[in-house]
């Protein structure tokens, strides 16, 4: 459980893509991130699929691990 009460503004970032053309490079959700918790009042989310689970650590190094979330399997739990 990651204690998203329900009046929590969230913006979530998958940064998963089909095809590697099209992903970001890790840097630019680094800068994302940083900006939207400079600039804004919102909590990041940064949601993991199968093929991004292997980056896990560099993903909670630009956000907190509590901030980074498995959706590989089931995503009941984020309801």
């Amino acid at each position: 459980k990651k204690h998203i009460s329900n009046n929590c503004k969230l913006i979530c970032i998958h940064p998963g893509a089909g095809e590697d053309s099209r992903k970001w490079k890790i840097d630019n959700y680094d800068v994302l991130v940083k900006r939207i918790l400079a600039e804004t009042n919102y909590r990041v989310l940064i949601l993991l699929g199968p093929q991004e689970l292997k980056q896990r650590a560099v993903f909670e190094s630009i956000a907190s691990s509590d901030s980074v979330i498995d959706v590989s399997g089931n995503i009941q739990h984020l309801a």
